[in-house]
């Protein structure tokens, strides 16, 4: 039996989209090797616990199960289409802003070499995290409740990321302010999950404030547009790698 084959939650009626066992193929793709072998369980239980957990915490609005497979786990994962070496070694992982897990859970159940730190402001959120992860025995992730812009001053956090993940945190310019000592010198990547809609916007502020300002050493770079299925959106990455700074200030 195919242990990827597609399996659905109680009560579940499929709609047109992707199931477990195609997400598996194409995730097998992107990392280019075998996926570990609780890795469609676990994914399944990861939405069957965020179900439960959002009834309570309202982690998110993305609760059909397609929708989850598409527009949360395969969005998380599509990372590896632009950095392909995060499947080929052990890195430090710093998720920014994490809300119900995303991208920290999939990367971590696909890629478990992987130590990943899944920040987040919000205490509740942290919690239902952090009962998530003990329930899918995901030893390599440590959710922790903070503040980027005091993390970043933390002697044990400052500069000890080999990547920073940014899913949902707001506006590029905030994000690169508020995360650039916590990457890894040299050549600690930050990387933003953004669409083409919301870079064209957000651009023109960044490239102001990187002219404004000698403190961010950043050569910033955008990745292709991918398309995910079942026309669910589009996700661009933008990133950059920084070199150790003085702790930047507003000007």
């Amino acid at each position: 039996m195919d242990r990827h084959r597609k399996r659905y939650p109680a009560g579940h009626h499929r709609s047109l989209g992707m199931d477990l066992g195609e997400l598996a193929a194409v995730v097998t793709e992107l990392t280019g090797d075998h996926l570990p072998e609780d890795w469609s369980e676990k994914i399944l239980t990861f939405h069957e616990l965020l179900c439960a957990e959002n009834k309570i915490h309202n982690l998110t609005r993305i609760v059909d199960f397609e929708d989850y497979l598409i527009k949360h786990v395969l969005d998380s994962l599509l990372v590896l289409r632009c950095f392909p070496e995060l499947a080929e070694s052990h890195y430090t992982i710093l998720d920014a802003g994490t809300g119900g897990g995303f991208p920290a859970v999939p990367l971590a159940i696909t890629l478990p070499q992987l130590e990943i730190v899944a920040v987040d402001s919000r205490g509740k959120k942290v919690a239902a995290l952090q009962r998530m992860v003990q329930k899918l025995d995901l030893l390599n992730v440590t959710p922790l409740q903070a503040n980027l812009d005091e993390l970043q001053r933390d002697p044990e956090y400052r500069h000890n990321f080999d990547f920073v993940l940014v899913r949902a945190l707001g506006k590029s310019e905030k994000v690169f302010r508020l995360t650039a000592n916590l990457l890894m010198p040299p050549g600690g990547k930050l990387i933003l999950y953004k669409t083409p809609h919301s870079l064209a916007s957000e651009l023109k502020e960044l490239e102001q404030r990187l002219r404004q300002s000698r403190k961010y050493p950043l050569r910033y770079r955008l990745s292709e547009v991918y398309q995910l299925p079942q026309e669910a959106g589009e996700r661009q990455f933008l990133w950059g790698e920084f070199s150790p700074v003085t702790h930047p200030r507003e000007n």
